[in-house]
């Protein structure tokens, strides 16, 4: 390019330089001219309606501060000072079940349900009415779950009784204690809401090691990334209950397996203690209060670890051998989230000393759990579950120190679970239809079986094919 060229650039650009400055100082005229043409009796009067639409929309907001009914994600009921406040819940699940028994034990059990090979129906799994609040102040917490019986031990079927009853209190310095009727925090699977699982029903091991509710206090201590809780009480609810065996606190007396609104000074333990640990390895606490990892959540990962122990309580009356049962048990699991999908690995073991029967039990298993999102609100999993009992049985019982006493080694037949299903979250947890197949891999034991899972007992040729379809509600 010449030296000529570049000076005819610089000229254009200085002309168009200056035309932009001509045009700024004459905007900038007009602007003087309006401003000084504008009514200064409007400008009061404009200032004046600004103001009260401030100060309507500050009233509004207080307004809606001091609410005293309505609806936040549930109803809600509180006082005006803030020191008393109420929400009410609820859970429906709505389940219709097919079951294929090639092998039915007839004539045990049910036989309206085991005389037949295909047996299909609809029924209300869990019916809870949820209330929850404070008192006096936000620190001590309440909560109410008041259920609709569904073949309870002991209860008549459409009774309410009351699951969960409870108060806490935050100290606010990384303490909380709790009073009442609640679950035991053991495995992180049975500590889950039902309505946060990611099956339909929880795995036949659980099932048949959980520790359920009990009667008693609660500590629980709490740091950023770790959780240490401690429970006493009444002593845990014997899982068997539900298959009419009470296995595992008073295979001799019938009446013992529930701790669910107990008279205090009824025979139960003469001590029971059950401690968890759980440890934040990333992520929030909060992204473990269900088992699904929605698409675009952060990746997470928790480990937990339990033990329990007690004894029960002898009946003081003379026997050839002592009548109370020991029982202690472990759970281990793991978590994760993707963001997206999900996995857990849990294992479980139980040990059980029945002075009644003189018997001593082993009870093991481990379940692992896959799901992952296809698109925002569905996802698929599959989880499989294997449990097994060991046993031995002393013909007599040894003396103090070991001595004496004939051994029997027995064990029954391990049982385990696959599942296949799908996820349609229509509304996170408060509205979605969960759907799964299952297919027993080896004979369900009496031990091992779910009644409201609706996996039951069966022959040695087993190997059923169940499918449950679910609606939940829940808010």
């Amino acid at each position: 390019m010449s030296y000529a060229q570049d000076g005819d650039a610089l000229d254009e650009i200085r002309a168009e330089m200056a035309r932009l400055r001509d045009e700024n100082a004459r905007i900038r005229g007009e602007l003087d001219r309006m401003n000084r043409a504008r009514d200064p009796e409007l400008d009061r009067l404009m200032r004046a309606q600004i103001g009260m639409a401030v100060d309507a929309a500050m009233a509004q907001v207080q307004s809606e501060q001091q609410m005293t009914a309505g609806w936040n994600d549930g109803f809600f009921l509180a006082s005006e000072d803030g020191k008393f406040s109420m929400e009410l819940g609820a859970l429906v699940q709505f389940r219709f079940i097919h079951a294929h028994r090639p092998d039915p034990l007839r004539a045990l059990q049910d036989p309206d349900i085991n005389n037949w090979e295909n047996r299909w129906g609809f029924e209300f799994a869990r019916t809870d009415l949820l209330v929850r609040g404070h008192l006096y102040r936000p620190e001590l917490q309440y909560f109410l779950n008041l259920g609709i019986t569904r073949e309870e031990p002991g209860l008549v079927n459409g009774l309410g009784f009351v699951k969960d009853l409870w108060l806490s209190y935050d100290f606010q310095n990384d303490w909380r204690v709790r009073v009442g009727q609640f679950k035991i925090h053991h495995s992180r699977e049975e500590s889950t809401p039902s309505s946060a699982q990611l099956a339909v029903e929880r795995t036949l091991l659980n099932e048949a090691l959980n520790l359920g509710r009990t009667q008693g206090i609660e500590l629980t201590w709490s740091r950023p990334r770790d959780v240490l809780t401690f429970t006493t009480g009444d002593g845990a609810s014997d899982p068997t209950a539900d298959n009419g065996l009470g296995f595992f606190v008073a295979p001799n007396d019938s009446t013992l397996p529930s701790m669910l609104n107990r008279n205090a000074l009824k025979r139960d333990v003469e001590w029971f203690a059950a401690l968890r640990w759980e440890r934040l390895m990333y992520g929030s606490w909060s992204q473990f209060s269900d088992m699904t990892s929605p698409m675009g959540s952060a990746p997470a990962a928790m480990f937990g670890l339990s033990i329990h122990g007690q004894k029960g309580e002898a009946t003081k009356v003379p026997t050839a051998s002592r009548d109370e049962s020991r029982w202690a048990s472990f759970a281990a699991d793991i978590s994760w989230e993707f963001g997206g999908s999900s996995a857990m690995l849990a294992g479980m073991y139980g040990y059980i000393d029945s002075g009644g029967f003189q018997d001593q039990y082993h009870i093991y298993g481990i379940s692992a759990q896959y799901a992952r999102y296809w698109a925002p609100k569905w996802e698929w999993f599959a989880r499989y579950d294997w449990a097994e009992l060991y046993g031995q049985n002393y013909n007599n019982e040894p003396d103090s120190i070991g001595n004496g006493g004939t051994v029997g080694y027995f064990a029954q037949a391990d049982s385990g679970v696959l599942a296949l299903g799908v996820n349609h979250y229509m509304d996170g947890h408060n509205f979605k239809w969960t759907t799964d197949l299952n297919f027993t891999i080896d004979k369900t034991d009496a031990l091992f079986y779910s009644n409201v899972g609706s996996i039951l007992q069966d022959g040695d040729d087993g190997q059923q094919v169940v499918l449950r379809s679910q609606m939940q509600l829940s808010f």
